[in-house]
């Protein structure tokens, strides 16, 4: 995907890094939980400023106001009956969610330890190795744990968009801990190693993916109902069975003025702009 329309993919401070002064002893996902007031992308960037304010603006992770921002570009959509901008959007949304039941993505460990050259792959074999080497178990595991879970109840709204995805992370974080992905990337190197972290991480990663699948249908979902879409006489079941064009979809995803991404410092809280 375009680097430009995935920005922010991941949060990094969210899970371990602590900020200074004002943030003394708190981490992002502390500060969301107990403070709804430091849901602000300016509480945001506030933070990492304590932490380094020479740090750049990638690596400022902005994943939830991105999921907010997204959520309201697919309501207005539906609104406006304009099927393959909801569709363009939801496709966007779905690389966020997909990161936030990634335990390194939540993690100031995404590419192992800050400084440490010889742990960088752990992303690449985490997420790509393994689960290539154990394809036919991801999907059929997925395929039977999405039909064990209970349907969730719909959100109100673009921040309750937002907080719907932090809590994936909570969840995605306190069952599959990113030091644990990396501890098992270090002691086992070498031919096997994919087979192994699969052994040892497999089963909960695919909890992981399941739980985010019925976040990212819930999120979907919710947009799709707040827009109206399922109101008599909108858009129609009819229509929704007629895929939309590749081609119309890459001209929207290919615009860049369709729900822009920008840096955290750019943002604001949704219902504020």
């Amino acid at each position: 995907m375009d680097d430009a329309r995935t920005r922010h993919t991941r949060w990094e401070s969210g899970d371990s890094d602590f900020g200074q002064g004002d943030f003394e002893g708190k981490t992002l996902l502390q500060l969301w939980n107990e403070d709804k007031a430091s849901r602000d992308p300016q509480v945001w960037d506030a933070f990492y400023d304590s932490i380094d304010p020479d740090r750049k603006p990638e690596h400022r992770g902005a994943l939830p106001f991105r999921v907010a921002q997204l959520y309201d570009v697919m309501v207005q959509a539906v609104e406006a009956k304009q099927l393959d901008a909801f569709v363009c959007a939801a496709g966007v949304l779905a690389h966020y969610v997909a990161d936030a039941c990634q335990p390194l993505h939540v993690s100031h460990l995404h590419h192992g330890e800050p400084g440490d050259k010889g742990d960088d792959k752990v992303h690449a074999v985490y997420e790509t190795d393994m689960l290539d080497n154990a394809a036919a178990e991801v999907v059929a595991g997925v395929k039977a744990r999405v039909a064990e879970l209970d349907h969730r109840d719909l959100l109100d709204g673009a921040m309750a968009a937002a907080d719907a995805v932090v809590q994936l992370m909570q969840r995605t974080v306190e069952e599959l801990p990113p030091e644990e992905v990396l501890e098992v990337y270090n002691r086992v190197r070498g031919n096997g190693q994919s087979a192994a972290m699969w052994a040892e991480l497999g089963e909960r990663t695919v909890n992981r993916m399941a739980d985010g699948a019925v976040t990212l249908a819930t999120v979907w979902q919710s947009a799709w109902m707040q827009g109206g879409g399922d109101d008599d006489g909108h858009i129609g079941l009819e229509r929704c069975k007629t895929p939309v064009p590749n081609a119309a979809l890459k001209a929207l995803y290919d615009d860049k003025s369709f729900a822009e991404s920008k840096w955290l410092f750019e943002m604001v809280v949704p219902g504020q702009q």
